[in-house]
């Protein structure tokens, strides 16, 4: 089935096999809302919007260069899959869901609960609020922008692979008062080892300075005064 110029498909079920294509190379409101696919494929293509889709149980999820995805849900088994100018807004993520992000490609606001998964590769974008559970993994560039905001306590879901100063703002950083064990965030390309000194340029930045003089600033709020373990 093809959506294309001007075609507006409702309440459409995929199954194992089954294949949607949205959009191709026009222009303007190309729409197909409440779509769900459990073992088929939904392709977003240049100029389609897919609104309201839900993926699962094998079900794929597919948005290329210039198509978008809002309002999109992915549960266990399912694939949100955002390649090279493709958009996802608004999406929400529940446990066994994953959604993969492309170099050019873009996520909005999502939120990843525990048992789900985000992964972005270099050159990908955040665009808005990436909200993660402890449980989920979620792997970012350093290059990302936006926020992750960690949910929750003895939160460690985040990882940010890349070098350089991260761009993104991590918010939600915190103690649990019970255990005092705080949130964690892991950097791929700083090892403990290497760390010489620890700074606090303010209450929301912490800089790592390393072994080879170099330093890895990154902006955490409210970090200085939670504090960290290496």
């Amino acid at each position: 089935l093809t959506v294309s110029a001007g075609a507006v498909t409702v309440n459409t079920t995929l199954l194992a096999g089954g294949t949607l294509n949205v959009g191709n190379n026009f222009l303007a409101n190309h729409a197909a809302s409440k779509l769900a696919v459990s073992g088929g494929a939904i392709n977003v293509l240049s100029g389609g919007v897919l609104s309201g889709g839900d993926a699962g149980n094998a079900g794929t999820i597919t948005v290329s260069g210039n198509g978008s995805a809002v309002s999109t849900f992915i549960s266990s088994g399912g694939v949100l899959d955002i390649t090279s100018g493709g958009i996802a807004m608004t999406t929400a993520v529940s446990g066994g869901g994953s959604v993969y992000v492309a170099s050019g490609g873009t996520v909005g606001d999502t939120t990843i609960s525990s048992g789900a998964i985000l992964t972005a590769d270099a050159g990908s974008v955040i665009s808005g609020n990436i909200v993660t559970t402890s449980g989920a993994t979620v792997t970012i560039p350093s290059t990302a922008g936006g926020t992750v905001t960690l949910a929750g306590e003895d939160n460690s879901s985040l990882i940010i692979t890349g070098q350089g100063d991260p761009n993104t703002v991590i918010m939600g950083f915190s103690e649990n008062p019970g255990t005092g064990i705080t949130d964690g965030v892991t950097f791929e390309s700083v090892k403990t080892d290497d760390v010489v000194t620890v700074q606090y340029p303010d209450e929301n930045h912490v800089m790592f300075t390393l072994k080879d003089g170099s330093t890895v600033t990154v902006n955490i709020v409210g970090v200085k005064s939670v504090g960290y373990k290496l």
